[in-house]
């Protein structure tokens, strides 16, 4: 009685030529899939940020934080969880630091991988770019932006990098005319019996 046939070199050879077609097909599939759902959790974090901005714009008169690229203005009050300044397509360690930290019992100095630019009100044209990916060609060759409207969305790298005058209003926005916020001081109570108007009774 004759034993289980084995395998021949040219059956091994063929399977394992099967296998290698299929991971050289699968594996860049798999990748993409796994920078989509990156690319989606910095959208997710860039909205966060926009409902920060939004509630910080409320308490000052409509403005935004006046310091290029420093959003820890947001931190504790208004962005309770630093992370959402990480992009999770982000893996070196030569993210950008901010310039100063939140509250300095809560939180080391936070790394920022998202540029903001300052200068902007809540009533500007909604086609103002507020904030953006610090790299262009970040999530399958674009960049997540977030608008002042607060609405967020993927930027082809052709776009995201159309210069002045191109046709593109992505870094000429429409700023509206009004005055510089300036934060007042709470007004100093009356003292008894002083007389009113600060002239002589």
């Amino acid at each position: 009685m004759k034993g289980p046939r084995g395998f021949t070199l040219l059956e091994v050879t063929v399977s394992v030529t099967i296998i290698c077609i299929l991971a050289a097909i699968l594996f860049p599939v798999f990748a993409r899939a796994r920078e989509k759902a990156r690319q989606t959790r910095c959208l997710t974090n860039l909205q966060q940020i926009g409902l920060a901005l939004s509630m910080y714009a409320r308490d000052h008169a409509g403005h935004f934080p006046p310091t290029n690229d420093d959003l820890t203005p947001l931190l504790g009050r208004y962005l309770p969880d630093a992370e959402v300044l990480r992009c999770p397509s982000r893996h070196d360690e030569s993210r950008r630091r901010a310039s100063e930290p939140g509250t300095a019992q809560q939180w080391k100095t936070p790394t920022v991988d998202y540029f903001y630019r300052a200068g902007f009100c809540d009533d500007d044209d909604p086609n103002t770019l507020l904030v953006c990916d610090s790299e262009v060609q970040r999530h399958n060759d674009g960049g997540n932006t977030l608008w002042t409207d607060g609405h967020g969305k993927w930027l082809s790298s052709p776009a995201y990098t159309a210069p002045p005058g191109s046709g593109v209003d992505l870094w000429e926005p429409i700023i509206k005319e009004r005055k510089e916020y300036v934060p007042q001081p709470s007004p100093t109570p009356a003292m008894p019996g002083a007389p009113k108007g600060g002239g002589p009774p």
